[in-house]
């Protein structure tokens, strides 16, 4: 059932005292048995009911109940409609349905909790008093309310937010450098809660690579502060882009309501290569415990040698001894003075975007092995796994593993590689 826009109604009684913990709002309301014993107050935050509002009859609101305990541990929590214990069946507890109308408290809530409370609000055209009630075991009570006016008519809740981008809809520019995209929103529904970017459909993980209003995220989708709740002029979101290739940015802006405005922009990144191009050749390391005369691979060649041979560069490590089908360690090592590192995108200062294929000169290999791996421990290689391996005289490669085969009958597993050389 859809949600609509709070609209503040001024029919609270009395005064709002406002206290604030953990980092956020809560609304807390006095007269109502919380000056004394336990606490409990709604937390003033885009996404969640913190005063009055007006809705359909019949339609849900949500609010993020926060509550600590004072001289006595916390006993039970419920919700009241006009005085009357709400029937569990109207409402949920952090997305649970509640097991009675008067819920326990158990463990570490009895002292503190802060849960988000989803409530179906009553079906008639009214306007009723939903209280949030915490007991503790001295019978001592707090309670905050709002109102909720189902009397009037409210449309037009599913409506996104209004924005506007400038800029074209696609852009070229230097690898890994800073796009900047002006973004205008107004919202319709109700105030905005969120941005979310994306890369080729998938949320960019690697929050070091964004940036709005002067904010760096903290967490993508990144909650807006609240001088963005009513929207927002030519504010700015920076994205460091890929360093190769063609990518598409998504990005979303969402309401408190989870309707959503969408944009795309294609960044195309023209690659230089500065230094000596790299050639790739393809490799098969066969399993040590195979057929004679395998388990190591030469990577100037591709070519699969015994695993002592004196052009073998890296080796597998054979078998445990135990079963055919199981036996198999799936890994590997350095051979005749080679060294061999890790490299994984979004560590050891590597971008999250990095990837096999952006690595286009011989003097990008070496510069990788020497500042951006991590020595390799003996971890199981799978698909996609990335290395770099360099010789006694200074020779470096890059691979990456394109097949992992897995034999159960025999020891012919191997792996198979793309070399960058």
């Amino acid at each position: 059932m859809k949600q609509i826009k709070l609209l503040g109604l001024m029919l609270l009684i009395g005064a709002t005292l406002v206290i604030t913990s953990c980092g956020d709002d809560i609304i807390d309301v006095p007269g109502t048995g919380n000056e004394d014993g336990p606490q409990i107050g709604l937390v003033e935050e885009a996404g969640f009911v913190s005063s009055d509002i007006s809705i359909n009859a019949g339609d849900t609101f949500t609010v993020k109940v926060e509550a600590t305990s004072d001289e006595a541990e916390l006993n039970t929590f419920s919700v009241e409609q006009d005085g009357v214990a709400l029937d569990p069946s109207r409402y949920t507890i952090d997305g649970a349905a509640p097991g009675s109308s008067v819920n326990l408290l158990f463990g570490d809530d009895r002292t503190a909790f802060t849960r988000e409370v989803t409530v179906t609000a009553h079906a008639d055209k009214s306007i009723a008093t939903y209280a949030f009630v915490v007991v503790d075991d001295n019978q001592e009570t707090g309670t905050t309310s709002i109102l909720v006016d189902t009397d009037a008519d409210v449309v037009g809740g599913d409506v996104p937010p209004e924005v506007s981008v400038g800029g074209n809809a696609s852009v070229d520019l230097d690898p890994s450098s800073l796009y900047s995209i002006n973004i205008s929103a107004t919202p319709v529904n109700g105030q905005l809660a969120s941005i979310s970017v994306y890369q080729d459909g998938a949320l960019i993980t690697d929050l070091s690579r964004l940036e709005f209003g002067g904010n760096a995220f903290d967490a993508n989708p990144f909650g807006f502060p609240s001088q963005y709740f009513d929207g927002f002029v030519d504010e700015k979101l920076f994205i460091r882009v890929q360093n190769s290739g063609s990518a598409t940015y998504t990005v979303e802006i969402a309401d408190e309501f989870g309707n959503i405005s969408a944009f795309e922009k294609t960044v195309n990144v023209e690659t230089v290569v500065v230094g000596t191009p790299v050639t790739t050749i393809d490799g098969v390391l066969l399993n040590q415990a195979g057929p004679a005369g395998t388990g190591g691979l030469d990577l100037d060649t591709g070519l699969g040698t015994g695993s002592t041979d004196a052009s073998a560069d890296i080796r597998d490590d054979g078998i445990d001894g135990g079963p055919v089908a199981t036996n198999w360690l799936q890994t590997i090592s350095s051979v005749n003075g080679s060294t061999i590192r890790t490299l994984t995108p979004g560590q050891n200062g590597l971008l999250e975007t990095f990837t096999f294929a952006s690595v286009l000169t011989v003097e990008d290999i070496a510069t990788l092995h020497a500042n951006n791996g991590v020595q390799y421990a003996d971890n199981t290689v799978l698909v996609g796994d990335m290395f770099t391996v360099q010789k006694t005289d200074g020779t470096t490669f890059l691979l990456v593993v394109t097949e992992v085969n897995v034999t159960s009958a025999d020891n012919n597993d191997s792996y198979r590689f793309d070399i960058k050389k």
